[in-house]
């Protein structure tokens, strides 16, 4: 920090670490008002030796005045420094300050273009973005928007954010609060630091603005860090437990997390009613939710469609020559994946034309989007592969997923409930690269949504060359050609 007290006082004259040369060899520069009020706060804090009261009695306000100014030199006068009008980050007036402050205030910061100031706890090192993705129970979209909310606050205030009181709303929305646990605030009024988990008004508009930019969530009042998702579940609301009847047809037990028990309550809601496009995208986020807290359960929730379906096809085990058919196509495509998603992120040229070929008049949220996808299908081939692919005798031809939708004759894969059931004397005798774009396109399914208006269209792989992005975010094929970048052999797949 550098800080001018001569007649330009909206000026900051950078000098050398040296202090003999603090008034020779200025860049004229602007100053921050956080770093103005630290000085105001620092010499508040700061007891005159020998008249017992403060150096600074004027407002913290991250403004320069004669009182701050005269404050500087009297401080300097007292400790037998030269009266310059200046403070170098290193120099003999600011050690002097921090001496003459309690220890605790050694370490003051502020946030950049405020006044508001805190004090770093005593973790600077911890990382509340690994436990939020792994506790907070959100679906996948909204976690990220919040990591990514996290982590941007973080990086540009050094703030540690954390989740506490989860929870689901009784008209149906995921809600959290923000806590800053591990830094104190400071009250400019009094000078003094406010209790741990006290939150300055003006730190909470900051991250307000922050959250203006995450989709998914609502920004909450003004003058705290509550936050509840814009996304409102119809099959949420009003939730508390799940029956005991319910648990003991998935087979799971009562939950001792809140969420968990009203997530699976909310899934026993979708069970009892009569399931449209808008339910299953429902059960789809609720799924994802209920993994964070409880994958056990999550895993043994279906739904009832999927248990009848699942009895009508027979599923078996695939032979292990079958198996190693589908862990090759598993090793041909995932470095391909991946490549792809470093080029994204990078905005490479050429992916990028060829992302405009499947996925027309992108923005770069929807870049994001097909990003996020991509990443979020990977674990899906390399964790547990085997225990994720069934044969089935047949797909008989009105056991649809979407409103009795027919699979067609020449259906040789497809995916359901976290599942790929092969048609194996359909689908081994296909070419290998068409092994491998289906074996892709059906995990895919796994982390794509289901197209809000519930349009069978996207789904029938015609016409993904130019298709509208809005369209193609939903479309499997789009992101298979994005990944082997030959159109030419995208067939009709289920």
């Amino acid at each position: 920090m550098f800080y001018d007290c001569g007649e330009n006082r909206d000026s900051l004259e950078r000098a050398s670490c040296d202090d003999q040369r603090e008034d020779t060899e200025a860049t004229t520069k602007t100053n921050d008002i956080h770093d103005v009020a630290a000085v105001q706060m620092a010499l508040k804090k700061a007891k005159h030796v020998k008249a017992g009261c403060q150096w600074y009695k004027g407002p913290i306000d991250g403004k320069i005045s004669h009182a701050l100014t005269n404050a500087i030199i009297e401080f300097k006068m007292e400790h037998c420094i030269r009266e310059t009008g200046k403070i170098d980050p290193i120099s003999p007036t600011r050690t002097a300050i921090n001496k003459a402050l309690n220890a605790n205030w050694c370490g003051i910061r502020g946030l950049v273009g405020t006044t508001c100031l805190y004090v770093p706890g005593p973790y600077p090192g911890f990382n509340a973005l690994t436990e939020t993705k792994k506790k907070a129970p959100f679906p996948d979209d909204e976690v990220t928007g919040l990591v990514r909310l996290m982590a941007n606050i973080q990086k540009e205030f050094d703030l540690t954010l954390t989740c506490s009181n989860d929870n689901i709303t009784n008209d149906g929305r995921f809600a959290t609060t923000l806590a800053i646990n591990y830094d104190q605030f400071v009250d400019n009024s009094t000078a003094t630091l406010l209790p741990m988990g006290k939150v300055t008004n003006a730190a909470c508009n900051i991250i307000h603005k922050y959250v203006k930019p995450i989709s998914g969530w609502n920004e909450g009042s003004a003058d705290d860090l509550n936050f509840t998702s814009k996304r409102q579940l119809q099959s949420l609301k009003n939730t508390n437990q799940p029956s005991a009847a319910y648990l003991k047809k998935i087979g799971a037990s009562m939950p001792t997390n809140t969420c968990a028990k009203k997530l699976i309550h909310g899934t026993e809601n979708i069970d009892n009613i009569s399931i449209t496009i808008n339910e299953k995208n429902e059960f789809v986020h609720i799924k994802q939710a209920l993994d964070q807290v409880d994958k056990q359960t999550s895993s043994k929730i279906k739904l009832k469609e999927d248990r009848k379906l699942e009895q009508l096809w027979h599923p078996d085990k695939l032979e292990n020559s079958h198996y190693q058919r589908i862990e090759d196509a598993i090793s041909y495509f995932m470095p391909r994946l991946k490549a792809r998603v470093e080029q994204l992120k990078k905005r490479d040229q050429g992916i990028m034309a060829l992302f405009h070929k499947y996925f027309k008049d992108p923005k770069d949220h929807h870049v994001e989007h097909v990003i996020n996808k991509l990443v979020r299908v990977q674990p899906y081939f390399t964790n547990a592969t085997r225990s994720r692919f069934l044969s089935s005798v047949h797909f008989g031809p009105k056991t649809g997923r979407d409103h009795d939708t027919e699979f067609g004759e020449d259906a040789v894969a497809l995916y359901y409930g976290g599942i790929v059931y092969i048609y194996i004397d359909r689908f081994f005798n296909q070419s290998t690269i068409f092994q491998y774009e289906t074996i892709l396109h059906e995990g895919l399914h796994h982390v794509l949504d289901v197209h809000p208006k519930g349009k069978d269209e996207t789904y029938k792989h015609k016409g993904i060359v130019r298709m509208a992005v809005t369209e193609a975010i939903y479309n499997a094929d789009s992101y298979v050609a994005l990944i082997f970048e030959n159109v030419s052999k995208i067939k009709n797949k289920e």
